[in-house]
């Protein structure tokens, strides 16, 4: 039986694409955490109060980075992460280094990516993690 207090969640998304010309960087960001349902409570509190108090966030079902300034952006994160056992995550693509062959896929470039997000994470915060199994 598995004990629900001894998971520990890895939460990503991406942002932007790697093919898209007007961003300079693809991001895959997230989080660990051990209390993801403290998290997801707390995520949709602040995405409530965030839509009330800035009435054009409203109109949005899904409250996306590109939609908030950049105290917005830290409201929100300073919120998520006052959970004790959350961590942030991210992996920064600079894609002036990316290959330019339409051969690489996106499905394959975004797999590869998280696969070095998630090598990175088991070496550097093995004993954050307490993970007694890990394929990748």
């Amino acid at each position: 039986m598995i004990n629900i207090k001894n998971i520990t969640y890895i939460v990503i998304d991406e942002s932007g694409a790697t093919h898209q010309k007007q961003n300079d960087y693809f991001v895959i960001a997230g989080y660990i955490t051990k209390q993801i349902y403290s998290v997801k409570s707390i995520h949709k509190k602040v995405e409530r109060d965030l839509k009330l108090k800035y009435s054009y966030l409203s109109k949005y079902k899904e409250l996306k980075g590109c939609y908030l300034n950049a105290s917005q952006k830290a409201e929100f994160l300073n919120e998520l992460f006052k959970v004790p056992t959350t961590i942030p995550i991210s992996i920064i693509i600079d894609k002036k280094h990316l290959f330019k062959r339409e051969q690489h896929d996106e499905n394959i470039k975004y797999n590869y990516f998280i696969q070095i997000l998630l090598s990175y994470l088991l070496i550097s915060f093995y004993y954050l993690l307490n993970i007694r199994h890990f394929f990748i």
